[in-house]
């Protein structure tokens, strides 16, 4: 009878984890990051679709004329243009259609990115994704800039280290100043650490 019991509480134990854990896929979009860290992009101006592997991550894109590292001149047709102006190299897509992504080395919680498009050419999407590559979220981007070298921060934010990657598809879709945050072991993952303790405590007594 002890073993079942036990057992029982186990199988309970594992349950709250397994339903605390599905509650955190539940990405927030977000235009600022306090305390992001840089995703630093060399001047490298290739254009390729990768892989471009670079500490941290690797930069894969499904159009082989898409741009990595560039500093050169990109237009976005009523949203002006980017140049060196800028003052920091960027990838783009370089083409209506697809999708360049960003894959980190290790899940992040928090992903930020300074965008833009060529506006009336394409559907342009943020998207990011878990290690497994499940949609997280993703969210379609609408705005218009006047001048060069301008856009948005945008971004998401999780309550746990799930984002593996972020996708910038269609739209001719620019990005620059990526950003990645890491926060400390939050208050669940504490929590899966007592009851894991909890568990192996129960293992013991029953021997």
């Amino acid at each position: 009878m002890k073993n079942i019991s036990v057992a029982k509480t186990e199988a309970i134990l594992g349950g709250l984890i397994l339903a605390a854990s599905a509650s955190l896929a539940n990405a927030t979009a977000i235009t600022s990051l306090a305390d992001g860290t840089p995703v630093v992009m060399p001047a490298s101006n290739l254009f390729t679709a990768g892989p471009v592997v670079e500490p941290g991550y690797t930069y894969t894109s499904s159009n082989s004329r898409s741009v990595f590292g560039y500093t050169f001149g990109y237009g976005l047709n009523n949203n002006g243009a980017w140049n060196s102006g800028l003052g920091s190299p960027y990838l783009g897509l370089n083409t209506s259609e697809g999708w360049s992504l960003i894959t980190f080395d290790a899940p992040v919680s928090s992903v930020l990115a300074f965008v833009n498009y060529a506006n009336r050419t394409g559907t342009p999407t943020i998207s990011v994704f878990d290690a497994d590559n499940n949609l997280i979220e993703s969210t379609v981007l609408n705005f218009s800039t006047t001048g060069n070298n301008q856009g948005f921060n945008y971004g998401f934010t999780e309550s746990a280290n799930i984002i593996k990657s972020i996708e910038f598809s269609n739209a001719f879709i620019v990005a620059t100043n990526i950003q990645t945050e890491v926060p400390e072991p939050s208050t669940l993952a504490l929590f899966g650490l007592a009851i894991a303790a909890l568990v192996a405590r129960l293992r013991r007594n029953r021997v």
